[in-house]
């Protein structure tokens, strides 16, 4: 007869026999039984939500209750905030939101959201989000870095549901598709008909055009002088397009120079120099003549007849006629910039020059009221070209903006920032040809990457906020035309066009080729396969092809 203690032994193996079988077949059953882990998961929710039942239904005591009121003050005061858009109450607002995010998320755990909170502010006015997202991963609680992702991410989110809601505006009789990002009419449309017109986002002349009777800024052709503004470089068509330019990029790409500096002294008029540092340190904000009146000129106290006999330059030493004839460094990179660009045939480094100028002045004196996305925000949407070559050329170019913009420029414009933006850029512009009653300007083609536009010389390029999202085919239904003397682009319907059809047109010019021509000169152009553009949504899944994953 067996003891107790046999029976109890062999019970226990029993058990523990039977309990591996069944552990053994249970991960059998998750591994190759969908139904069995569909009802797993079922079984998990409900008793998730039975335990989340029982924590809610439990009364609070006297301190947790406490503590929920004070995080709920807490986080009135932190959004009633506002954040702040002129730089130096940014640099404020941001130490002061670390400084209360760090803080609070000493007190624990009930405090980690507004912890979060006052961090994802902090994060809000901060010029170098990627480097700020690697700090907080550092430095603060995972809990609390996993809040401020989250809420980064539904920034994001509503960011990009809300985009299309405000863009393109109403009257230009078109949206863009969510998913494809292709462009569709919204009412019908006759042949020959201009569903919209456009004005860019950026645009420029050719660099061989600039100062002659086009207008820098908005291209249109002129007759007479023209008129020069602060930039001594470039001419326009109007006191109102000079100073629009020099509102918007040109104060700080414009250096003075020397007879620029000369003439102010002479006649107490001020000139800005804006770009001496754009990023914060203060400069002289302008030279007055009154200012140096109290030096006595050179030869003072002579007489007129002396001044008239003594022969210009004479008395004066070698060195002193170097230094009178060099020209300040800024204002020899700028020369040199626009030589290397006549000589390239480029537009695309001064648009990007002109765009980080932009930022630049969003950063330091806010975003305008009007603006709810920045320009960089529009760019980021649009396509590229991912593979940049560097030449010697580029080098030589991005060496000059950097000079150009200031000493500070080397952590605004870094070479892959500018490679990226590059591909951007020439993926979407567009060229644009000179007006039918030019006959004597002639002009070398560019090898320069710009859409097709009909028309003969191409006298710059201009980058479109809604015309960048239209398609590429071999069969266009409209072509882009300029129609009304400067930069501002018109789609013109090449046929009868229904609501909801989807418009598109040509890249490149298809004179004399055959299709199969041209389906090879966008693929290496644009990496478009077929003469036909992938959606947004196919690029992306080329971009992330899965692996197939083994279930566990």
């Amino acid at each position: 007869m067996p003891t107790t203690k046999q029976v109890v032994v062999g019970t226990v193996s029993a058990l523990a026999v039977g309990g591996i079988c069944y552990a053994v077949y249970f991960d059998y059953k998750r591994r190759n039984d969908p139904e069995f882990r569909k009802q797993l998961k079922k079984q998990r929710k409900k008793a998730k939500k039975i335990r989340n039942a029982k924590l809610e239904n439990k009364p609070k005591d006297d301190a947790s209750l406490k503590i929920e009121n004070q995080i709920e003050a807490i986080k009135k005061v932190i959004n009633d905030e506002p954040i702040p858009t002129e730089m130096e109450a940014k640099e404020t607002f941001f130490m002061q939101q670390l400084q209360k995010g760090e803080m609070l998320s000493y007190q624990g755990e009930p405090y980690y959201e507004v912890s979060a909170l006052c961090y994802y502010r902090a994060f809000k006015v901060y010029p170098n989000p990627t480097e700020l997202i690697v700090l907080f991963q550092r430095s603060t609680p995972e809990p609390v870095y996993k809040k401020i992702i989250e809420m980064i991410s539904a920034d994001v989110r509503k960011k990009q549901e809300e985009y299309f809601n405000l863009y393109p505006n109403k009257d230009m009789n078109v949206k863009i598709d969510k998913k494809d990002y292709d462009i569709v009419v919204t009412k019908d449309i006759a042949a020959g008909e201009i569903i919209y017109k456009e004005k860019p986002m950026m645009a420029t002349l050719d660099p061989r055009v600039e100062n002659t009777n086009y207008c820098s800024h908005c291209l249109k052709r002129f007759e007479g002088e023209g008129f020069r503004g602060k930039d001594k470089n470039v001419i326009f068509c109007s006191k109102e397009c000079s100073e629009e330019s020099w509102d918007k990029y040109n104060k700080y790409l414009y250096q003075p120079t020397l007879d620029d500096i000369t003439e102010a002294l002479k006649s107490g008029d001020k000139i800005e120099i804006t770009n001496a540092d754009p990023v914060g340190n203060e400069a002289p904000s302008s030279i007055v003549a009154e200012e140096v009146k109290e030096e006595k000129p050179e030869g003072e106290g002579e007489t007129e007849e002396k001044k008239e006999e003594k022969p210009e330059g004479e008395g004066e030493t070698e060195e002193k006629k170097e230094e009178k004839e060099k020209k300040p460094e800024g204002v020899e990179d700028v020369d040199k910039f626009w030589k290397l660009l006549k000589e390239t045939k480029r537009t695309c480094p001064i648009m990007i020059a002109r765009f980080v100028a932009k930022m630049i002045d969003r950063e330091l004196n806010g975003k305008p009221q009007s603006e709810e996305y920045s320009d960089w925000d529009h760019l980021q949407r649009l396509k590229f070209i991912d593979e940049i070559e560097s030449s010697e050329d580029d080098e030589k170019e991005l060496a000059l903006i950097q000079s150009i913009i200031g000493k500070h420029s080397n952590e605004i414009l870094p070479k892959e920032y500018y490679n990226m933006l590059k591909g951007r850029f020439l993926y979407n512009i567009y060229a644009i040809p000179a007006p039918k009653e030019e006959t004597s300007l002639v002009l070398e083609k560019s090898d320069e990457i710009k859409r097709y536009v009909a028309g003969e010389p191409i006298i710059g390029a201009g980058l479109y906020h809604i015309s960048s999202f239209i398609h590429n085919s071999l069969t266009p239904n409209v072509e882009i035309k300029f129609l009304d003397n400067n930069n501002e682009l018109s789609v013109v319907a090449l046929k009868d066009l229904k609501e909801g059809d989807v418009i598109t047109v040509k890249y490149i010019d298809d004179t004399g080729k055959t299709p199969e021509e041209c389906k090879e000169l966008l693929n290496k152009i644009y990496n478009i396969e077929d003469g036909v553009e992938k959606s947004s949504e196919e690029t992306k899944e080329d971009d992330t092809e899965e692996e197939p994953k083994e279930e566990n």
